[in-house]
């Protein structure tokens, strides 16, 4: 005769909490991959990937605001005279101190190399470029690092982006970051107004 089971005993919980260990930990290896796929591993920001990916999940109501590219200037020179250990420490603290300027929803990326994507929820360009000159102004005031006597800073292109084709924002966004490092260091221009650039940012 099969014995009872002991009180407390639950053969068919036992069975499925066996089965649905393995699971779970599939199922939270799967998100800490999905996650390192769409983060940014020497900054902790999203990376391109991540970024776009986030704003295809907004809702079509909430896919409003303004775009902005950024670049450092003279980044090269950071590796060039101090090491590239001395670029990745600039790298980080910039992504830090880009995000602690934005507000919850807005969000911040690491595009590429020492370029920085934003996105400015239901901001205007000239928001946007309001956030980016008190960054500046913060980075010189208290520098991230120095190179020939003057503190790092960026230029940036801005463009609103109104639910369209996100492409077609970060287009804009770059040829408006192409417009502003023409025009010198610490400088911002907005898509909306080309050939104009809008201030520098210092």
């Amino acid at each position: 005769m099969t014995p009872l089971p002991q009180r407390n005993e639950d053969p068919i919980g036992a069975l499925l909490a066996g089965v649905n260990r393995p699971a779970s930990a599939a199922e939270n290896r799967r998100r800490e991959l999905d996650l390192a796929a769409k983060e940014d591993l020497l900054t902790g920001a999203r990376n391109r990937r991540g970024f776009l990916a986030d704003i295809e999940d907004f809702l079509p109501a909430e896919r409003r605001g303004t775009v902005a590219l950024i670049d450092l200037d003279r980044f090269r020179q950071i590796n060039d005279q101090f090491g590239h250990e001395v670029g990745d420490r600039v790298l980080r603290d910039f992504a830090g101190r880009l995000s602690s300027e934005l507000r919850r929803g807005d969000l911040v990326a690491r595009w590429d190399g020492e370029e920085f994507a934003v996105l400015f929820r239901g901001a205007t360009e000239d928001e946007a470029a309001g956030v980016l000159g008190r960054v500046t102004r913060r980075l010189i005031a208290n520098p991230l690092i120095v190179l020939d006597g003057e503190a790092l800073t960026f230029s940036a292109g801005v463009c609103r982006f109104g639910g369209e084709a996100i492409d077609a924002t970060v287009l804009g966004a770059e040829k408006a970051l192409h417009e502003a490092k023409r025009a010198g260091r610490a400088r911002v221009a907005c898509a909306s107004r080309p050939g104009q650039i809008l201030l520098p940012l210092a």
